[in-house]
C-alpha cells in the first residue's frame, strides 16, 4: 500500500492538545524527524479515522482545500502502541488559522467558492455536525473536522470486533436508510442556507458554485476511489472499505439524479 496515505507513528512524539474547533480530545504529533510535519492526532472514536480519512482525500481528488489526513498503523508486532484504540487519524496541523467575515466573502470570489464549496460537502457526506472552515494565511477558506461523517457516528469498538455478524449488520442498515433517503431535499435545503449566508436573494444564483464539488465528485474515477478505500483495509475490518464504495457509488447516482432537476 502507498506510503502517501500512512505515517509511521514511531515518527513522532505526542501530547495532549486542546483545538476550539476540533471535537474530541486531541493530541498534538510533533516529528521527530526533519521532512515531516505536525498532526493533530484522533484516537478516541473509531469512526473519526475512517471518516477524516475519506472526507479529507476526496475533497483533495475536488480540489477543495482540507488537512491532508493519514492513517497511522503499526510498523510491527513489537511496536509499542501510544494510542486509545487501533483506529487513529493523523491530520495534517495547519498554523496560523484565523476567522473570516461575511465581507471577506463578498471582496472575494475565491473565498466565496470555497465558502460554498465547504457546504456542498457536508451535504453530500451528511456531516451531522458543525461545519467548521478558517482562512489560512495564505487567503485559502480550509474545512476541517469530519468525524461525524458517512452516517458513521454511531459505529464504535464493540461493533467492529463483531465482524461476521453485528457489523455487517449495522452496516447494511446504515445503506439501506441511506439509499432510501431524498438527496434532492438535503440538497435543495443546503443550497439555501449557503444563499442565506452570503445574502443572495435568489437560490439559484449559488447554483455555479455550490454544484461545482458535486460534478468534480462525480468524476473521480473509480481506480483513485479504490486506492482510498484499500488504505482503510490496513487498519479496519474490509467491511468498512467495502461501506464505503457501496455508500459512493450509491452518493453519485443520487448526485446525478439531482443535476437532472436543476
Amino acid at each position: 500500500m502507498d506510503n502517501e496515505f500512512f505515517v509511521d507513528s514511531r515518527d513522532y512524539i505526542y501530547q495532549p492538545f486542546n483545538h476550539e474547533g476540533f471535537s474530541g480530545q486531541l493530541l498534538l504529533a510533533t516529528p521527530i524527524r526533519e521532512g515531516l510535519t505536525p498532526l493533530l492526532i484522533k484516537q478516541e472514536q473509531p469512526c473519526s479515522a475512517c471518516c477524516e480519512f475519506v472526507y479529507s482525500r476526496l475533497a483533495q481528488e475536488m480540489q477543495i482545500p482540507v488537512p491532508q489526513a493519514f492513517l497511522i498503523k503499526k510498523s510491527g508486532r513489537k511496536e509499542s502502541w501510544p494510542f486509545k484504540t487501533p483506529y487513529v487519524v493523523g491530520i495534517t496541523y495547519l498554523e496560523g488559522l484565523h476567522p473570516f467575515t461575511t465581507e471577506d466573502l463578498q471582496n472575494s470570489i475565491n473565498m466565496a467558492f470555497e465558502y460554498v464549496c465547504h457546504y456542498a460537502l457536508a451535504v453530500m457526506f451528511e456531516q451531522i455536525d458543525a461545519v467548521q472552515i478558517a482562512t489560512t494565511p495564505d487567503g485559502n477558506l480550509v474545512g476541517f473536522d469530519f468525524t461525524d461523517c458517512f452516517r458513521l457516528s454511531a459505529l464504535t469498538e464493540a461493533i467492529l470486533k463483531k465482524q461476521d455478524t453485528l457489523l455487517i449488520h449495522f452496516l447494511k442498515m446504515l445503506l439501506n436508510a441511506f439509499k432510501q433517503d431524498d438527496f434532492s431535499s438535503s440538497a435543495r435545503l443546503g443550497a439555501e442556507v449557503v444563499a442565506n449566508h452570503l445574502g443572495v436573494p435568489q437560490i439559484p444564483a449559488v447554483y455555479p458554485f455550490y454544484l461545482e464539488p458535486m460534478k468534480r465528485f462525480c468524476r473521480i474515477g473509480n481506480e483513485q476511489i479504490k486506492e482510498i478505500l484499500e488504505a482503510l483495509d490496513e487498519v479496519y475490518p474490509v467491511a468498512i472499505s467495502v461501506y464505503f464504495e457501496e455508500y459512493l457509488a450509491e452518493l453519485k447516482l443520487k448526485i446525478s439524479r439531482y443535476l437532472e432537476t436543476i
